[in-house]
């Protein structure tokens, strides 16, 4: 069966789900896709929200991010019903869902480097490269992600940075940090 994820920022308290953040104003075409690869790509309207919450001149200017899957792990060792936070949001226990305000087109020239304050670590935007199929994954979702490999649309690819900054405090900017290192992750899943 298929996976679902909702990006999470963990110390802001808010959940955002796929189906409400979709391109059009009708709900019932407002479906983005729940599904990992179904939604990590630039320009998705669920990333865009993430970003214009997460940039340096944004809502909160940085968090702390999980893109949660609904197979991921539970947050207690010994919760026999395995409740994650994919789980809460669902519930309404732990986290608020947030819906968008207005539609908000990402400008690659704002939001260049996508810094993990937590790590020391950031991505240059602009080296991901485009797929045989004209798409760009957004690294975001995949180095956030906990649950991945464990259903259908999930990313398949190889990569060690799957995850790799789930819970971290990330955040875009327009300038390259200066006290950061690089790292370039090769998120392509059609090679």
């Amino acid at each position: 069966m298929g996976q679902y994820y909702k990006a999470i920022l963990l110390d802001k308290k808010i959940g955002l789900k796929p189906w409400d953040h979709g391109g059009s104003d009708d709900p019932d075409e407002n479906f983005n896709g729940a599904k990992l690869m179904e939604h990590s790509y630039i320009g998705n309207p669920l990333v865009n929200a993430v970003e214009n919450l997460i940039k340096r001149t944004g809502t909160y200017g940085s968090a702390r991010v999980v893109w949660a899957g609904d197979y991921a792990d539970g947050e207690e060792k010994n919760d026999p019903d395995g409740n994650n936070l994919y789980n809460f949001v669902s519930e309404g226990k732990f986290l608020r869902v947030i819906l968008p305000a207005e539609k908000q087109g990402r400008n690659k020239e704002e939001v260049r480097y996508l810094v993990n304050l937590s790590k020391g670590e950031y991505v240059d935007l602009f080296k991901c490269r485009e797929d045989e199929h004209g798409l760009t994954i957004h690294p975001l979702p995949l180095l956030t992600c906990e649950g991945n490999g464990r259903g259908g649309g999930d990313y398949h690819g190889e990569e060690l940075y799957i995850g790799y900054w789930a819970r971290d405090r990330i955040t875009l900017q327009r300038s390259k940090p200066q006290k950061a290192q690089e790292i370039i992750p090769n998120f392509n899943e059609w090679r």
